[in-house]
């Protein structure tokens, strides 16, 4: 039936042009094989997938004569070649649910509206191009409606992947031609192409990470999202260079946050201890190999300041993993004892610094092409890091164990030093690295150093104390300590000696105020906190040593004159 319908129809068509609005050549056309497909249907209810065969055959049918009418290029026929063409198309897609279940049923209509996206494009059919793109998106929520739940044998090799995959690649195929073939298309189409592209890359990183959760341990989720994202984004970067396709070169972008991500939420979960656990081993050498090489490819491809943000935040990451596992290594020596991982953490960000300021500027690639991230502001993230771990080790005790405490010699107050050394290094760096770090801030860097510095020497009075005087290093126990009031006291008028004596020396008023202030403080704690323990020596010795501290300060530093102005010429 379905050979005399085409016969009668093309014999028609031979006649007059078709019009496939009438009542005899629409009739023809699309009536005889609905109609037929219809009695069909009642002769092979009873036979197993005879209404697919049946829906195939006509598929095949349709799409031949059309092949055939389009060969021999019959002047008025092109509507009816057209005509047939979607009489093949619509019983090809009939067949599919007809033989298969809902999950490659879907699959199926998202290649069928990839084609006829293909289709749309290189034969000038808008209305192919967005019925393609419709019967993917109508494909991807009948998929999505078809899964169960339930995880099969094998990972990867499953019906439940292999069909998600089938619709991620022909929605980033459908992109691909759309941003291929950009001036054949109607200018509101222009704006398909990234959602289409997200459509499809929501499709490969939802059905990867779908796989990882049903089958692989919790332990070692991370691990596994590390090494397919990662994989994701080189292949997403070959993509890019392969085809000339810049916007999915875009997703290697996403790399290095979900990097950063996945370091901090295995550094906060109870499970991890050290990244080398749970194969980290294997994937963060994976993972930091495809980021040195998506920064060596993509170089030329990034603008602005996106090349120096990745590589300062990939040295940054670097050095958070490294001190992370030698904590804890360190921690594992130490059985446990705390002051010593915590060394850990102020020793290697410290020395990072120092060796990038010594030897950075003798290194190649990726030194030499990006200065500023790696030896500029790239570093100041380190920087301030270096000066918050020496103010959060002045509020430990620092306990050597097995090591006996010696002031200053000890680990703790060792460290500490290395990473104020460290601070002032970077302050007096050389004037091309300054640049941009001295129009950020200017003279705030060396006062907050200097106020880093009196934290420490703070810290080292209240271990002192501690370790010697039997005190316990809590707040409410060194305040009601008159030992360590005391010291402090002599400290802190020790420190605006010093003070004041070089900025007179140097005419720094701004300074000398400074330290004037630091002496105000030490008087209003001497009347306001020394005077409570009256008659101890601990309370004579503070004023006698404060008072002689503030004659030898009013004579070796008086404050400096102002600036005079030059005469005008």
């Amino acid at each position: 039936m379905a050979a005399e319908a085409g016969a009668i129809a093309v014999l028609y068509a031979h006649r007059q042009p078709p019009r496939l609005k009438g009542y005899i050549d629409g009739s023809l056309v699309f009536g005889v094989p609905l109609v037929g497909f219809t009695l069909q249907s009642a002769l092979v209810h009873d036979t197993q997938w005879g209404l697919a065969y049946s829906a195939l055959f006509l598929s095949a049918f349709y799409v031949l004569l059309a092949r055939a009418l389009w060969k021999r290029q019959v002047e008025g026929m092109r509507m009816l070649t057209e005509a047939f063409l979607a009489l093949g198309v619509v019983f090809g897609s009939l067949a599919v649910p007809l033989a298969l279940d809902g999950r490659w049923t879907a699959t199926t209509w998202a290649l069928e509206g990839a084609a006829l996206v293909w289709v749309g494009i290189h034969q000038q059919r808008r209305l192919a191009r967005w019925f393609g793109l419709l019967l993917q998106f109508g494909a991807g929520v009948a998929f999505l409606l078809s899964l169960d739940g339930g995880k099969a044998t094998l990972a990867v090799w499953n019906g439940a992947y292999l069909g998600a995959l089938m619709v991620c690649l022909a929605g980033l195929f459908s992109s691909w031609q759309l941003q291929r073939h950009t001036p054949a298309l109607m200018k509101f189409e222009h704006d398909f192409t990234l959602p289409v592209l997200a459509w499809g890359l929501l499709w490969w990183f939802g059905s990867g990470l779908r796989e990882i959760d049903l089958y692989l341990t919790t332990p070692a989720e991370p691990q596994a999202v590390l090494v397919f994202v990662s994989l994701s984004a080189l292949l997403a970067g070959g993509l890019a260079r392969k085809f000339d396709w810049p916007a999915i070169g875009w997703v290697t972008l996403g790399l290095l946050p979900v990097q950063i991500l996945i370091a901090l939420h295995s550094f906060a979960a109870a499970a991890h201890s050290h990244p080398g656990q749970h194969w980290g081993w294997l994937a963060w050498p994976v993972a930091l190999a495809v980021q040195l090489r998506i920064m060596r490819t993509s170089a030329g491809q990034w603008t602005g300041s996106l090349p120096a943000i990745w590589h300062a935040g990939g040295l940054l990451l670097l050095v958070f993993l490294s001190t992370w596992e030698l904590s804890w290594a360190v921690d594992r020596l130490a059985d446990g004892a705390p002051a010593w991982p915590l060394l850990v953490w102020g020793l290697v960000p410290a020395l990072c610094l120092l060796l990038m300021m010594k030897y950075g500027p003798r290194l190649p690639w990726p030194v030499k092409d990006f200065p500023d991230a790696y030896l500029g502001s790239g570093l100041l993230p380190l920087v301030a890091y270096v000066a918050l771990w020496t103010l959060y080790a002045s509020i430990q005790s620092g306990d050597p164990a097995p090591l006996p405490y010696l002031p200053i010699v000890n680990p703790l107050d060792l460290v500490q030093l290395l990473s104020l050394y460290t601070l002032i290094r970077w302050w007096m760096k050389p004037a091309e690295f300054r640049q941009s770090l001295d129009a950020t801030l200017g003279p705030a860097l060396p006062a907050a150093i200097a106020l880093v510095a009196f934290a420490w020497l703070n810290a080292l009075v209240a271990r002192t104390v501690h370790f010697w005087a039997d005190v316990p290093f809590t707040w409410a126990a060194l305040h009601h300590s008159m030992v360590y009031q005391a010291a402090v006291s002599v400290l802190w008028s020790t420190t605006a000696l010093a003070v004041m004596v070089h900025a007179s020396r140097r005419t720094q008023r701004t300074v000398w105020f400074a330290g004037c202030g630091i002496l105000v403080l030490v008087v209003t704690k001497l009347f306001l906190v020394d005077l409570s323990s009256s008659g101890t020596i601990a309370r004579i010795v503070s004023f006698l040593a404060v008072g002689g501290l503030m004659l030898v300060i009013g004579y070796f530093s008086p404050l400096p004159p102002r600036p005079t102005a030059e005469p005008e010429q």
